[in-house]
């Protein structure tokens, strides 16, 4: 696996091999990588989304369900070992609050407003944002369209903080009781796993967005800088998608 490969490595190059022998290293990646595989894997959701109440907005319910599946498979898992495990006396994996971390956050999302401009133009970007489609649920529903859409992307939005409170939360800010500021690295390699099949400058992109935003939350024990510019960077996205959809619809 990815995580203890760039672990290994890590702790070889570092001369901190006593580390990987703890009981707590494995107790804590361990749980760590079931959560992530959970959460990547969990098609629980479906189901529910084939209820009748949804029958005529099947597709739009699946997407939402989708996206907040992970109340179940990441919050409740990390609330209860966070609850009944872990002796780290601090916030729930770095909701804590931090002004300071914000406004450096905020410059960092102004910096990347041209990048996505630049981006929503090519091909392999279009063939992937926006991810709301509609499917029909507008129509169905007898609302205007900008009501699913925006509950879409709360739904959609959700799931980047759920990618917060595990990736940095969790494997960076709670394994680093044990790793210390080793367990960032191992986070940025299943960060950028979780991007393949993704756009290409998105999934290398991950790597160093992934490294920055792991260090930043190692130092400010926090994480919600890094939950303001992922989800700025994710609806930028999809704004630009949009405005590019719009666009080429009025040609």
């Amino acid at each position: 696996m990815v995580y203890y490969t760039v672990t290994l490595f890590w702790v070889l190059a570092h001369q901190q091999q006593a580390l990987i022998r703890s009981f707590r290293f494995w107790l804590y990646s361990g749980f760590g990588m079931l959560v992530l595989a959970w959460w990547q894997d969990f098609t629980g959701y479906q189901g529910l989304a084939t209820l009748p109440a949804f029958e005529s907005v099947y597709r739009f319910a699946f997407h939402c369900f989708s996206n907040l599946s992970s109340v179940l498979t990441v919050w409740v898992p990390l609330a209860l070992f966070y609850r009944w495990t872990d002796a780290q006396p601090s916030y729930f994996y770095g909701f804590r609050p931090d002004r300071g971390s914000l406004r450096m956050y905020g410059t960092m999302l102004l910096i990347m407003v041209p990048l996505i401009g630049w981006a929503s133009f090519q091909p392999s970007f279009l063939e992937t944002y926006p991810v709301y489609k509609g499917w029909g649920a507008a129509e169905a529903l007898g609302v205007p369209e900008w009501v699913t859409a925006l509950s879409f992307e709360a739904c959609y939005g959700f799931d980047f903080v759920s990618t917060e409170l595990l990736l940095r939360g969790f494997l960076v800010i709670g394994m680093a009781q044990v790793l210390g500021r080793g367990a960032v690295l191992p986070m940025v390699a299943v960060y950028a796993c979780i991007h393949f099949g993704k756009p290409l400058g998105e999934t290398l992109g991950s790597v160093l967005g992934g490294y920055i935003l792991g260090i930043l939350a190692y130092k400010s024990r926090t994480i919600w800088g890094g939950i303001a510019i992922h989800l700025g960077v994710a609806w930028l996205m999809e704004l630009g998608a949009f405005l590019q959809t719009y666009s080429h619809q009025r040609q």
